[in-house]
């Protein structure tokens, strides 16, 4: 007898649905309902790789209430990701974790609720996921580092063993982080920087070797990431 499949519902309509979309396809555990739009009204109706959008954010417990299924939230903005999710919690919804088939996850790794692990990324022994996380392709996170919730690990990253990422933190392209570092909650690496020593909270470094460009306001990165 055939497993059934969870009802999935995807918050967002943007690129990172259409990462959820093909990884939760291809995992054959989803039957992929709609999604509901975050930004745009006029959406509604339209597709995402196949997926009707179906409803805004404000109108998603009228056609998906908690009860029918799960929910991801595939979006890319890591301050507002964490409101839409803490507003979801409130309503009772449960989160899925999105987990590409083609990602190599290790026995002793740890994914939390609500993840999405893209195609070709590699989570080592004793790597942690935090909830809500988006791990892009080609990503190596090597064995016991940490990774907080909301964070945000752009295409081709390398994180070294014991690299602790603290809470919303946004990694970008290419970016390479040596054994041992701290990156701070809320901090920002630019693409391509290789980071050599600890990144304080609300940080933004980049180059080669990464040093400090400026302090994010508040803490928080107004733009770190794609919808």
């Amino acid at each position: 007898m055939l497993a059934r499949k969870a009802k999935l519902f995807v918050v967002g309509s943007g690129s990172q649905a259409r990462y959820v979309i093909e990884n939760a396809r291809r995992s054959g555990e989803f039957e992929i309902v709609g999604i509901a739009d975050i930004e745009k009204k006029e959406n509604i109706g339209k597709s995402v790789n196949g997926i009707e959008i179906m409803c805004t954010l404000e109108e998603l417990s009228s056609s998906f209430p908690p009860q029918d299924g799960l929910v991801v939230v595939a979006y890319g903005k890591n301050d507002r990701k964490q409101e839409i999710v803490r507003q979801l919690e409130v309503q009772g919804y449960k989160f899925a974790t999105i987990i590409s088939p083609q990602a190599y996850l290790s026995e002793s790794a740890t994914v939390k609720h609500g993840a999405i692990i893209n195609p070709m990324a590699a989570i080592m022994p004793n790597a942690y996921i935090g909830a809500h996380c988006i791990v892009h392709s080609h990503v190596v996170v090597e064995h016991d580092c940490y990774v907080g919730d909301f964070a945000n690990i752009g295409p081709g990253v390398n994180l070294a063993g014991r690299v602790y990422v603290g809470e919303g933190c946004y990694v970008y392209t290419g970016a390479s982080v040596i054994s041992g570092v701290r990156i701070g909650a809320w901090s920002v690496v630019g693409a391509g920087a290789v980071v050599l020593k600890d990144v304080h909270e609300g940080g933004m470094v980049g180059g080669v070797p990464a040093r400090a460009l400026k302090e994010n306001e508040g803490g928080r990165q107004k733009e770190n990431g794609r919808k």
